[in-house]
């Protein structure tokens, strides 16, 4: 299924925006010292970014 470029873009800045909350720089954080890849950890924040509904 192809995404809508305008989806994509709105979850970017919602990850952004996200990355602006202290909570959710410590969870990041906390995910890399746990060893979580990065990839793991962008899919982490899209998928919070969705469930935020940005």
């Amino acid at each position: 299924m192809m995404k809508n470029i305008n989806d994509e873009i709105k979850l970017e800045q919602a990850v952004r925006e996200m990355l602006q909350d202290p909570m959710t720089v410590r969870e990041v954080k906390v995910m890399r010292d746990q060893g979580k890849s990065e990839e793991y950890i962008r899919h982490w924040l899209m998928e919070m970014a969705k469930l935020q509904g940005k």
